[in-house]
């Protein structure tokens, strides 16, 4: 038996998939190291590549009622690790991250 070496996630085929809205089912790869997703003056956050992981971070809090989540849970001000098959709501658009290969 060869021992268990805990590798850092395969990142290179990292993607996220509309779910909702006029644009699902796009696809968008994510291979630069930080992505913003949302609008000025509504929501936005942003998907920062790190050695072990991807982590969100929502960068603009305007005030409006509603805030992103990650499956169901609010983001919150802190960077949250994301999982295969998360599911991100922002301004009602669903986005599903999740690792290919």
């Amino acid at each position: 038996l060869e021992p268990k070496i805990d590798r850092p996630p395969r990142l290179d085929g990292a993607r996220l998939q509309i779910l909702n809205g006029k644009s699902a089912g796009r696809e968008l790869p994510l291979v630069k190291e930080s992505v913003k997703l949302g609008k000025a003056g509504a929501e936005i956050v942003q998907i920062n590549k790190r050695p072990d992981g991807h982590f969100i971070v929502y960068l603009e809090q305007s005030g409006n009622k509603s805030e992103p989540r990650i499956n169901g849970q609010h983001l919150g001000s802190r960077a949250v690790k994301l999982h295969n098959h998360d599911v991100i709501e922002i301004n009602r658009l669903k986005i599903e991250y999740y690792l290919a290969g």
